[in-house]
């Protein structure tokens, strides 16, 4: 590919892709959700890649330009118990450590 190895790739596609596969092969719903809370709320914070980048300028100021590693790192800071959590009290079975460091192994993130 002619971006490969230039930090140019939006990972937010294969990052999905995984918790697709937690959510319907492995049957890990809870670990599913803290990837796509993950992903919506590096977004929400304005994380973008270049190819997501605002055109408009007003837009682009309240963005962060990052590469791939750089979103993928945005998106596993927001995992875990206490991060990425939609509006509303917290879930009663909020995920533990484990289940997060097994979600970012498994997406090759740590």
């Amino acid at each position: 590919p002619d971006i490969a190895g230039q930090d140019l790739a939006n990972p937010i596609g294969t990052i999905l892709s995984a918790a697709m596969l937690l959510r319907w092969s492995l049957g890990q719903a809870e670990a599913a959700n803290a990837v796509e809370l993950a992903v919506s709320a590096a977004l929400d914070e304005g994380f973008r890649t270049g190819d997501i980048w605002p055109r408009s300028a007003a837009a682009a100021d309240s963005c962060t330009r990052v590469g791939t590693v750089g979103m993928a790192d945005a998106i596993v800071a927001r995992m875990g118990p206490g991060r990425a959590r939609p509006a509303g009290p917290p879930p009663a079975d909020d995920l533990d450590i484990g289940t997060t460091v097994a979600t970012a192994q498994l997406l090759g993130l740590l």
